[in-house]
């Protein structure tokens, strides 16, 4: 079997070690689920506001002109 060499070294070591550094698949999972809601520009603008100060529902949704 013939195998092509790659021009790119591969350090398996390397790799080890940073897997084992890396958090585990669940916690990017829950950035990922974090990142798709806040995905929406409308629900960034709603996250915005309420980073300045609380609100009711009624100024949100004039801010959002929903």
């Amino acid at each position: 079997m013939n195998r092509k060499k790659s021009k790119y070294a591969i350090d398996e070591c390397t790799i080890k070690d940073l897997v084992k550094k890396l958090p585990k698949d669940r916690a990017f999972e829950d950035k990922s689920r974090v990142f798709h809601a806040l995905s929406e520009p409308v629900r960034m603008k709603i996250l915005s506001a309420l980073s300045v100060r609380p609100l009711c529902v009624c100024v949100l949704t004039g801010i959002t002109k929903m």
